[in-house]
């Protein structure tokens, strides 16, 4: 189904294919295109969110190192902004700039995603400002749709030069697509030998068989969750893999993460991480399983000196190298946590270079897509990362079209829901639980005639069930929380509620029904625990 299509999500397996198909004539643009950057710009600013930015980071600072920007070297440096909606981190970065030549690369599908749009507007603004608008032109380039979008749109009015975001590859697949490579190519990574990693691992994947590497992961993964396991950490002992960890973590966590499934994504950077999460590792709840990439040393290698004091008693590792010490970490490690009882998978990867991070790219992405069709989702769609969007653009007063129409009701609804307020306040004296009771009552009765009223609606305009009434819905949903959402706006914070604590939780957090819950779960055994000492054998 992943190779040859018929499986969820079929329309996003383009991925799949990408190292041995990738348009020729495109990858020669991207290769054009960071030369010419790296001839006029000191700093190139990747503006995009996830996908389109995790992958390019990862890759960069994992080959040319975490501290990129500070080295000095002849390749531009390169600022990742529009993750986030941090004032500070915007300014950071236009300070960080300062007069220097740049250029901008922004990373969206669609052009609307709030994040990067909203940093794109400043640094549009600042290259048109120091360049003039035409100047400023041949400096922006957009990766984006190939027929469609806000950013399609500008950049075909503004004469941008444009890459195309494949429309069946989604963004956390999509870092050998231009969406990863014009950035990793500026920095100066062989992005030739990145792809062809990738192609002597898509043929790899294509064996039907378990010596498919791709095969043993996700069937070794999917059966330590079967047995109990709820969470699984990636482990490195190179500090340069931090953000090739956080790549991997939206990879996991999108593609899993949906119909209450799904191992839960986390990193841990070993060996100083050994010092601050090792203790849970060791001795915490055992839900964990580790998933442990290993590199293979690096050709240039520090040994250590001799001291002649040795007050830190460690001249018996003199002369030895720091790979040595690092893989003796490694061992000890893996032997603690085994007998603790957090299984490990190990990942052996060659030396840390192009070659082998492209394989090891096409390796987790392939293995995810077979992880997601072992559960029983669609690994490539993300319905639930909505909530979060409409919830906010609500806060902040954002109304689609259709909302509109429903403005009168709103204001309806504000008023009603006051009154449920008020009389909340009147009902606390007599009992909590019968004002909670009544609000969530009255609420479900507003949303239901509201409801009907949608329906009647649809019938009127005669269009297909989901073209009217769904959208009106996430409207509905959107009004309420106008309605409600002035009871959590954000606000000045008084010195003397600066450290209040507020629990917001659609069930009690506390009392004897929450206890007896997990005493429950506790009569019924270690499932998990059992599960862990049965499998821990065969992973020593």
């Amino acid at each position: 189904e992943l190779l040859n299509g018929g499986g969820k999500g079929d329309d996003f397996i383009g991925w799949v294919r990408l190292p041995a198909q990738y348009d020729r004539a495109e990858y020669a643009r991207i290769l054009a295109a960071a030369k010419k950057i790296q001839g006029d710009s000191k700093a190139l600013v990747v503006i995009g969110i996830g996908g389109s930015y995790l992958g390019a980071r990862g890759v960069i600072e994992c080959l040319c190192s975490p501290n990129y920007n500070l080295k000095k070297k002849d390749p531009p440096n390169v600022y990742f902004i529009g993750n986030g909606l941090s004032s500070a981190a915007l300014r950071e970065v236009m300070e960080l700039i300062g007069d220097d030549d740049f250029s901008v690369n922004v990373i969206s599908k669609s052009g609307t995603t709030t994040e990067p749009a909203v940093a794109f507007r400043f640094f549009r603004e600042r290259l048109e400002q120091k360049y003039g608008k035409a100047g400023a032109a041949q400096r922006i380039y957009a990766t984006t749709d190939a027929h469609k979008g806000a950013l399609k749109s500008l950049a075909d009015a503004e004469g941008y030069e444009e890459f195309v975001v494949p429309d069946n590859v989604g963004g956390r697949y999509s870092v050998l697509t231009a969406v990863g490579l014009l950035p990793i190519a500026v920095a100066g990574v062989d992005t030739d030998a990145l792809l062809a990693g990738a192609r002597e691992m898509e043929a790899l994947c294509e064996i039907a068989d378990y010596t498919n590497p791709a095969w043993q992961y996700a069937a070794m993964r999917h059966e330590l969750y079967r047995s109990g396991k709820k969470i699984e950490l990636l482990a490195c002992f190179e500090p340069s893999f931090r953000f090739m960890a956080e790549w991997w973590k939206q990879l996991y966590g999108e593609s899993e993460g949906k119909e209450g499934k799904g191992l839960f994504p986390a990193s841990v950077d070993f060996t100083a991480d050994l010092h601050s999460m090792g203790q849970y590792i060791q001795q915490g709840e055992r839900t964990l399983l580790e998933t442990v990439v290993r590199f293979a040393a690096d050709p240039d290698q520090l040994t250590v000196p001799h001291d002649d004091v040795n007050g830190d008693g460690l001249n018996f590792l003199e002369g030895k190298t720091m790979d040595f010490i690092n893989r003796q970490a490694m061992d000890g490690t893996l032997l603690a946590h085994v007998e603790g009882g957090v299984p490990n998978l190990i990942v052996s990867a060659g030396e840390r270079n192009a070659r082998t991070l492209g394989e090891l790219i096409y390796f987790f992405e392939f293995s995810c897509g077979l992880s997601g069709y072992l559960l029983g989702v669609n690994p490539f769609d993300q319905p639930g990362v909505e909530a979060y969007k409409k919830n906010m653009f609500a806060l902040l007063g954002k109304l689609s079209r259709a909302a509109v129409m429903l403005r009168p009701a709103a204001g309806k609804l504000r008023l009603a829901l006051g009154k449920l307020s008020l009389a909340a306040g009147e009902l606390r004296c007599r009992g909590g639980k019968l004002s909670r009771s009544v609000i969530k009552l009255s609420v479900r009765i507003v949303k239901l005639c509201l409801g009907i009223a949608l329906q009647l609606l649809d019938a009127r305009c005669r269009q297909p069930r989901g073209k009217v009434v769904q959208p009106l819905r996430h409207c509905v949903d959107a009004l309420l929380i106008g309605a409600i959402g002035p009871c959590f706006a954000s606000r000045p914070v008084d010195s003397e509620e600066r450290f209040r604590i507020r629990i917001i939780s659609r069930k009690r957090p506390f009392g004897h029904e929450h206890e007896g819950r997990k005493l429950s779960r506790a009569k019924r055994g270690g499932a998990g625990i059992g599960s862990a000492r049965v499998m821990r054998g065969p992973h020593k």
